[in-house]
């Protein structure tokens, strides 16, 4: 006779016997997903994260720069973008055109040079310049050499940003924080300019003045300015915290 005690035992015992077969199936498909993960990450890299492929549409390449040149020498000459052939009077359409098309391009420029500056794990400084056309050369923009700083305010937004690399000078959380700030200042800049485009007609808001807001636009979006918007924010915080202490040392003065 058995004890209720072996019964058990023994029911134990089959029904480990009988779950061998899933067991085995288990670990097999456990070390196929397994093998299957770790083919994935010597494929993708465990380090690399990647958006979505460009659109071929949104695809930078000189040609679409030389077009937009040529469009800028068109609208100067009063001819149409695309046709220097015929005349068309230089309105808010062809001007908002052109903007947009630069625009397009400096973005482009923007996240090549953001991506670069993420992906480097021992972190780089990235000079940035500021474009080639001075703050002078700016200015002139709406004097009687409009015409000449035109072009080479147009030919120097779509060019790249210019870039070297010095390791170990920022730390990775760094360059996020200063990624953070790039993205903040191009936004308020293209916000101000897309207002001007969408309210005032070319005599206010002529060409000229919209290539130096492209050129602040563009500026925006280097570590240099984005470093220089940090220690004035950072300056700010000081001048209103000191404000502050002083108003609370009045307060207590007072009593």
């Amino acid at each position: 006779m058995y004890s209720a005690r072996d019964v058990e035992t023994k029911l134990v015992e089959r029904q480990a016997i009988s779950m061998r077969p899933t067991f085995r199936i288990l670990r097999t498909l456990s070390a196929k997903l397994l093998a299957l993960i770790c083919a994935m990450l010597i494929t993708l890299g465990c380090a690399t994260v990647r958006g979505p492929r460009v659109p071929r549409v949104f695809k930078i390449d000189k040609t679409k720069d030389t077009e937009v040149l040529d469009e800028v020498k068109n609208y100067r000459d009063g001819k149409c973008l695309n046709d220097k052939t015929r005349d068309c009077p230089p309105g808010r359409k062809e001007r908002d055109t052109i903007v947009y098309d630069l625009k397009m391009i400096i973005d482009r420029n923007y996240e090549d040079y953001a991506h670069a500056f993420e992906r480097l794990q021992n972190t780089a400084i990235f000079l940035g310049e500021t474009s080639g056309a001075s703050l002078t050369a700016v200015a002139t923009l709406v004097g009687a050499t409009q015409t000449k700083d035109i072009l080479t305010t147009a030919s120097t937004l779509a060019q790249s940003t210019s870039v070297s690399a010095q390791k170990n000078y920022y730390q990775k959380q760094t360059s996020y924080a200063i990624l953070n700030v790039m993205d903040s200042d191009r936004a308020n800049k293209w916000s101000k300019i897309y207002d001007n485009l969408a309210t005032l007609d070319v005599d206010k808001y002529p060409l000229s003045a919209a290539l130096s807001d492209l050129v602040d636009y563009r500026r925006a979006g280097t570590a240099f300015q984005a470093l220089t918007s940090i220690q004035q924010a950072a300056g700010a915080v000081k001048e209103t915290a000191g404000a502050a202490v002083e108003k609370t040392n009045d307060k207590l003065k007072a009593k």
